[in-house]
């Protein structure tokens, strides 16, 4: 199974150079975007959402201590997206009424790790072979 390079992680937690971010973003935007739209989210507002993430990640990995011993990157990385999808959900919702897709959406959020494994997979797969090209 592959893995988040734990290098990668260290790079982008220690000010993270343009290189590394370039890297981090290639990988992990498209992955977060096709996860948020299987959740049922349409085109913009995922777009949307996986912006709030990388806000987010941009705030917070310069304090984050990546102890791989402790768990994976990406177990710690869908606690965030479901998060700020959650979030994002509620904020609409009291902002206009919410569809009946977007309150089921809000309780079926990518809790199996399978799942959330082979959508990561895929992703590294495609990543790779756009390197290799």
């Amino acid at each position: 199974m592959p893995v988040t390079r734990d290098s990668l992680i260290l790079r982008i937690t220690q000010g993270g150079d343009p290189l590394s971010w370039e890297e981090f973003f290639s990988i992990y935007q498209p992955f977060l975007y096709g996860v948020v739209k299987r959740w049922g989210i349409k085109d913009q507002d995922a777009s949307d959402i996986v912006q709030d993430v990388f806000v987010t990640l941009i705030r917070a990995l310069p304090q984050f201590e990546y102890q791989s011993e402790k768990g994976r990157f990406r177990g710690w990385l869908k606690t965030v997206v479901q998060n700020i999808t959650i979030d994002w959900l509620r904020r609409r919702g009291r902002s206009r009424e919410v569809s009946l897709n977007e309150q089921q959406t809000s309780t079926k959020l990518m809790t199996n790790d399978v799942e959330w494994d082979s959508a990561y997979r895929l992703q590294v797969l495609r990543f790779a072979l756009q390197r290799t090209q």
